[in-house]
């Protein structure tokens, strides 16, 4: 039996309080950007503070109009310390794709590629 909408929603809101300090992890790519940019603004106001850091350097043109346009801001997961924040996200990826994002004991995972076996109290 699937969750409907609604009930799945709920579910990822439980997952956060008002304090949390929430990172964000990407491959960039054009559908990870958009994915993060729908996560920031479902906690916007929910939470005390959204990072979003790239796994990846971002040197297609495209990717990088897209930034540019849309007023996106990332960090590269280089520069940041994943353990000042209390919520870990990963969104379009799953944590063993990656050699950053395998280190991470993510909360939230969001992702449409195969489940690989990684776990978090949240995945769709």
């Amino acid at each position: 039996m699937s969750l409907s909408a609604p009930e799945k929603l709920r579910r990822f809101y439980d997952q956060f309080s008002g304090n949390d300090q929430v990172l964000i992890v990407i491959n960039a790519d054009p559908d990870a950007i958009a994915s993060a940019m729908a996560v920031s603004r479902l906690l916007w106001r929910r939470v005390l503070n959204i990072t979003t850091a790239s796994v990846n350097t971002i040197n297609r043109p495209d990717n990088l109009a897209m930034l540019r346009l849309l007023g996106v801001s990332l960090i590269p997961f280089n520069d940041i310390d994943p353990g000042q924040y209390s919520k870990i996200v990963i969104v379009d990826s799953q944590p063993d794709h990656n050699e950053f994002m395998v280190q991470l004991t993510a909360d939230v995972i969001i992702d449409h590629h195969p489940q690989t076996g990684a776990e978090a109290p949240y995945m769709d």
